[in-house]
This record gives structure tokens, C-alpha cells and sequence, in this order.
């Protein structure tokens, strides 16, 4: 194996102590969204390193998303969402990346009921020149994806952590006026809570030891949940809806 693939961090989103979910939300889908909220607008869109995103059990756009988060939120201190940070195989092909983090989001909506945002960025360049160089080159059409997502494997040249950040809400969506609910409180009592994180470590994206092979994708348990979106590389999901 090429990348040992063993990070995965779970954060909470707490005002006061961290960015809020519209800034995180904003800098992973490498976009320009607009905090209703603060009334500050967060602009990333010449970061580069974006290669997949989408959302589950949310169909309206990533801003609207955040800001319905931050409404649903009265308290000062409150804890508004939730960040996964996992690192994945640099041997499987970007699309098994996009499927084994997509399945893994539908297990969090079926077992939870809560809204995700989730994306896939590149692995850093060792030299930043030739990271900007090679950015520009893709954005510009001058490589492929093929060749471009070659040039990431390559360990001479990046450090080979390609990663997913999993941004969720802290409340279920409320099926019938598609606003948030109830928070998630097994995820916050002091006893269940650990024992949930440890549920999101077993069922993390993919069992690493097992990437080997592409049978590993067959044991996966991917979910059923409606409302799913993906769009391809360099194509923000919603920003602005």
C-alpha cells in the first residue's frame, strides 16, 4: 500500500470557539458563500485541490444548508455541527474515493437523520510552485483528470494524503418541513457519546488494512438516503442557492 490512509478526527463546530459551518463549508468546497447570520461573506474559490463534493439528505444548495444550521441554533455557545476528517487510500481511483464517502455519509443520515455536505480534496505538492503550476494546468484544460490525478499519486511529488472532510449538522432534518429538528443528543451525552464516535471509527469510509483490493469495496454497507447530490471536480455544489 502506497498510503498507510490511518488519520480520522471527528471536531465539533462550537460558536465562539471555532469558524462557524458557512466559513468551514465555504473553505472545503473551495467557494463564495454568504453568512446570513454574521453578515460576513467567505470567499476560497482560488484555492485549489477540490476533487469531489456533493451533499446527502439536502438538495438546496450548501449555503442555504448552513445558514438553515445556524437559524436552528439560539444559544451563543451552541454547537451547530460536526467535522469528519479522514484520510483515504491514494491507490483507489478517484471515483471508489467518491463512492466509499458517499456510502459512508448515507450510513450517518440512515442511523442519525442529519444533513452532510461532504467533499474530496488532493493531496499537497511538496513544492508549492509546482503544486500552482500543476493546478493551473488543469483548470486551464491543459492536462486531463486522468493525467492530473496521476501527477497527485506521484510520491515524488505530493505527499499522497488524499482526504474527505464531512461536514454535518447537529440536528435531524425534519422530513416534512425539511427544516431541522431535535438535536442529536446520543452524540453529546457523556456516556453514548464516545461510543458513537467509536460506531463512526468502525464505519469509517473504508476498512484501510483491506484496500489491497478492490473486493474491499464490496463489504462496504452503503446506505439508501434520498436527497444525495455530486457534482465533479472544480464544480461548487449550490454556492449561492
Amino acid at each position: 500500500m502506497r498510503h498507510a490512509a490511518c488519520h480520522f478526527s471527528i471536531s465539533p463546530l462550537t460558536r465562539g470557539k471555532t469558524a462557524g459551518p458557512v466559513a468551514r463549508a465555504a473553505y472545503i468546497a473551495r467557494c463564495r458563500l454568504h453568512d446570513e447570520r454574521t453578515g460576513q461573506t467567505f470567499s476560497y474559490t482560488r484555492r485549489g485541490g477540490l476533487l469531489e463534493e456533493g451533499t446527502v439528505n439536502w438538495m438546496t444548495g450548501i449555503e442555504r444548508l448552513w445558514n438553515e444550521v445556524e437559524r436552528s441554533e439560539k444559544r451563543k455557545n451552541s454547537r451547530v455541527a460536526r467535522e469528519i476528517r479522514v484520510a483515504l487510500p491514494a491507490e483507489l481511483p478517484l471515483d471508489e474515493m467518491r463512492r466509499v464517502v458517499h456510502g459512508y455519509c448515507c450510513n450517518l443520515v440512515d442511523r442519525h437523520g442529519l444533513a452532510i455536505q461532504w467533499v474530496i480534496h488532493a493531496p499537497r505538492f511538496h513544492d508549492r510552485a509546482d503544486g500552482r503550476r500543476v493546478e493551473r494546468q488543469y483548470r486551464q484544460r491543459v492536462i486531463d483528470q486522468e493525467e492530473y490525478f496521476h501527477i497527485l499519486s506521484d510520491p515524488a511529488r505530493t505527499n499522497m494524503n488524499f482526504h474527505a472532510h464531512i461536514l454535518m449538522s447537529n440536528r435531524r432534518k425534519d422530513r416534512d418541513t425539511g427544516g431541522f429538528a431535535e438535536k442529536i443528543r446520543c452524540l453529546d451525552n457523556i456516556r453514548t457519546g464516545p461510543e458513537e464516535v467509536q460506531c463512526m471509527r468502525r464505519l469509517r469510509p473504508i476498512e484501510f488494512p483491506l484496500a489491497r483490493s478492490r473486493d474491499v469495496l464490496k463489504r462496504i454497507p452503503f446506505g439508501s438516503s434520498s436527497g444525495t447530490t455530486r457534482r465533479g471536480p472544480y464544480a461548487p455544489l449550490g454556492c449561492g442557492a
